[in-house]
């Protein structure tokens, strides 16, 4: 098993997909689509949402461009996530020639525990969104709208997010801000580089767009992925501060309540802050 891989995660339309994408750049880092790795028990046969892990195999397979058959050779002892992701994985970090992987999927923040008990060396980065243009981005694509609903779920992750951090130490756990991502990503990435040690290299800090997940994703799934779309486009700074067009004072009042009421106000407050000076500079 690889002994230091990097996990990215974060609240859904926080920038997962693209800071993954970019991390793939990397001369020595491959990474692909997302693989749910925490919700499937191989000892099972059972694959995420239920599917069997055969099916799951199958699309894991289209999405990195790897052989079925020889998922199933290299998983067929895997009696754990952790075990099939390690498989999957080492087999993407073969046919990419590199040396190290990352895998995305936005709820790995809620596994950090299982993480770093599988994989004590890795490392866990956490990106982080404005919540008004996160809520925004969400009603757009058809999976938010309701305030209270949105402030449990955002308050429960970022709490959630923050305690993992405190768990796991500066060493382990690295926080980034979209914002800075795309309105200044060289120094953001050579940041990350750091955290990561691996070496500086600029291909991470430029994007001209990925439009091959997008129709791989289409094909298998039927689904137009909003978030796959945005990125076969380059770098844009665009979505940053989105909330402020198409917000009405009433619904952040209630918004605003919605976080209140779930805990999330201190993390609310305080993102919005940094949003507003242009860095991230959390503390507490």
């Amino acid at each position: 098993m690889s002994s230091n891989p990097i996990f990215v995660g974060g609240y859904f339309k926080s920038g997962t997909s693209l800071l993954r994408a970019l991390l793939g750049q990397h001369p020595d880092i491959a990474s692909g689509l997302e693989t749910h790795w925490f919700a499937i028990d191989p000892a099972a046969g059972i694959g995420r949402g239920g599917e069997t892990l055969s099916a799951h195999v199958e699309r894991l397979a289209a999405f990195f461009d790897l052989d079925p058959a020889m998922i199933r050779d290299r998983t067929r002892n895997a009696t754990t996530g952790e075990a099939f992701l390690d498989a999957v994985m080492a087999l993407h970090v073969s046919a990419q020639g590199k040396s190290r992987w990352a895998e995305k999927t936005p709820d790995n923040l809620c596994h950090t525990d299982r993480i770093f008990a599988h994989w004590p060396d890795s490392r866990f980065v956490h990106i982080l969104r404005d919540p008004r243009d996160v809520y925004v981005s969400m009603k757009e694509c058809g999976k938010g709208g309701d305030p209270a609903r949105f402030g449990d779920a955002w308050a429960a992750w970022i709490c959630g997010g923050e305690a993992a951090a405190q768990r796991a130490g500066d060493g382990h756990f690295h926080t980034l801000l979209y914002a800075d991502l795309v309105n200044t990503p060289e120094p953001v990435m050579r940041a990350l580089a750091s955290f990561l040690n691996v070496s500086w290299h600029p291909s991470p800090a430029r994007f001209d767009g990925k439009g091959d997940e997008y129709e791989t994703v289409l094909r298998l799934t039927g689904k137009k992925s909003t978030t796959l779309e945005s990125l076969a486009k380059p770098l844009f700074t665009d979505r940053v501060g989105i909330w402020v067009d198409r917000l009405d004072a009433d619904e952040i009042e209630l918004l605003e309540s919605a976080l209140r009421e779930a805990g999330g106000w201190a993390a609310y407050r305080r993102l919005c802050d940094i949003n507003q000076i242009g860095r991230f500079a959390a503390t507490g």
